[in-house]
């Protein structure tokens, strides 16, 4: 729903303003997700005069809308999923099974607050649920794990998501430096927004999203089609992300001002025809969703590494397979001492503009079949 106002009609023609409460809404909105210390950050030239934003643009004009549905349905209750996944983990990221199985088993004492109560949770999926994360409860506490069910394979996938996010060592830092008594001054400092650190907090999650896929197939859970819908939804989400990122970096360019209703409504009046139907757009979705430029940049990041990871592993004989993984488990353990190049480089052994690039050169292909070889699950089991 829009949230500006219907202003008058002159010659046929609509025209909008929109009111204070709008302006102030996003101006918070902006405040909040420090959308200029942001813009800073992702505009910033590097020494081949290129910005992140530019990457995130190239990005965005090789994707096309790609058809997709949602996950099959499938009725797992959490005891299922968590046989599901302690089998995963113990396949794919051995290392890190224990941790895993702690988890699910609700032992594992980064999710045990000072009351000795587990902070793993499932719950069924409701209108005013907050989603599925792995969060920080504060000083002298816990980490909290919480999964959405939604009766479908998504149930599977969003846990072992969940799971990558809390065996992060970015995590776990947090959690340390509660629990070993360290100064509000250094949880405060480390808990701080910090564009580089947050922004490849996906890369773990969304790896691990394509190494669960060969175990779907290998358990009859997924097929060929589910692998390429699945595919074509993340082309989607990329597009999605790079759209909302690009958008708003445009928005905020332009507008250089405070943020008040007769700025807002200045820019548009200075715009025409389509671009000022696109304005009004994009600042309502701007001031719509609950995710900003620097949200979304993480997934763009996330994605864009683990779908060339995947690549490299599917291409790769099962000696170089164990090779990767042990060095991704490797990587795991110390994604908070990272920043997006570094972490580009520990997974890929690319900096991230190397792998942006890279990504436009070999797009995404819904068409290659996943490979099969001595590392599948199937012949593990045997």
């Amino acid at each position: 729903m829009f949230s500006f106002l219907k202003r008058s009609k002159d010659n046929d023609e609509v025209k909008f303003a929109f009111d204070d409460e709008f302006a102030k809404n996003l101006e918070r909105k902006l405040e909040i997700s420090k959308a200029a210390e942001f813009s800073k950050f992702i505009t910033q030239k590097d020494s081949s005069n290129l910005s992140k934003l530019d990457l995130v643009k190239g990005i965005q004009k090789s994707l096309n809308f790609e058809q997709c549905k949602p996950e099959k349905e499938l009725f797992l209750d959490e005891k299922i999923i968590a046989q599901y996944l302690n089998e995963f983990y113990s396949t794919y990221l051995p290392k890190k099974a224990p941790e895993v199985k702690l988890i699910l088993e609700q032992k594992h004492p980064y999710f045990i607050d000072s009351d000795g109560n587990s902070h793993v949770k499932f719950e069924y999926a409701s209108k005013d649920d907050s989603g599925s994360y792995v969060g920080h409860r504060g000083r002298n506490s816990c980490l909290d794990f919480k999964v959405v069910l939604r009766d479908s394979v998504d149930d599977i996938r969003v846990t072992a998501h969940e799971l990558a996010h809390a065996l992060s060592s970015h995590n776990e830092k947090f959690a340390e430096l509660c629990r070993t008594g360290e100064s509000d001054a250094e949880i405060n400092e480390y808990s701080k927004k910090d564009f580089e650190r947050d922004g490849i907090v996906e890369i773990e999650s969304l790896i691990v999203e394509g190494l669960l896929n060969r175990y779907l197939l290998a358990k009859g859970i997924y097929n060929e089609n589910d692998l390429l819908n699945y595919k074509n939804g993340q082309v989607n989400s990329l597009l999605n992300e790079t759209t909302l990122i690009t958008e708003e970096q445009e928005i905020l360019k332009v507008l250089n001002r405070p943020v008040t209703a007769e700025n807002l409504n200045d820019l548009v009046e200075n715009s025409s025809g389509s671009e000022r139907n696109k304005l009004i757009e994009r600042l309502n979705r701007m001031n719509g969703s609950s995710r900003d430029s620097s949200y979304m940049f993480r997934y763009v990041v996330g994605r864009v590494v683990a779908d060339q990871w995947m690549r490299e592993f599917e291409k790769a004989d099962a000696h170089k397979q164990v090779a990767m993984l042990d060095k991704f488990q490797d990587y795991l353990d110390n994604t908070h001492t990272l920043n997006v190049d570094s972490a580009c480089h520990a997974v890929l052994g690319l900096d991230f503009l190397q792998v942006m690039q890279n990504y436009v050169k070999n797009k995404f292909s819904t068409n290659k079949k996943v490979m099969t070889n001595s590392f599948d699950f199937q012949e593990q089991e045997k």
